[in-house]
């Protein structure tokens, strides 16, 4: 075999594990976005407080995935009632639109669902550190 034939065959594997990371990346990406959003629904109803650091990249991603974005009104006019929001547009730069005061549940949460926001939170903060550590 000659080195261009074999400088083919080593671009062809680079490609491939190039697509495969870019899948695996994607896949990673949706379920931290599902994980942040099952969690904002008990944020919005109450049920639990959103951390800093998970404030900090919910708010990353409504500004730069507009389905994201989409998402979060839709959950906010829902949840909170609201009639008048707009669905579409820039989110202000303050977070008090993002995380509006909710009260909290007078009643306490069912332990099942407390249970299952905490699964939910921890998770999150696993693939936040996952993802810090490969960009280390």
């Amino acid at each position: 075999m000659n080195d261009l034939s074999k400088k083919e065959v080593q671009i062809g594997e680079i490609k491939a594990r190039n697509k495969e990371v870019s899948a695996s990346s994607d896949v990673f990406q949706k379920k931290l976005e599902n994980l942040l959003i099952l969690y904002y629904q008990g944020y919005l109803k109450g049920e639990t407080e959103i951390e800093p650091e998970i404030r900090t990249t919910f708010l990353h991603l409504v500004k730069q995935d507009e389905e994201f974005a989409f998402k979060v009104r839709m959950l906010q006019l829902d949840y909170l009632k609201l009639e008048n929001s707009e669905l579409e547009g820039e989110w202000n730069e303050a977070t008090e639109e993002l995380f509006p005061k909710t009260a909290i549940l007078e009643k306490p949460v069912d332990v099942h669902r407390e249970k299952t926001l905490t699964d939910y939170k921890e998770t999150i903060f696993e693939l936040l550190k996952s993802t810090s550590e490969l960009r280390s």
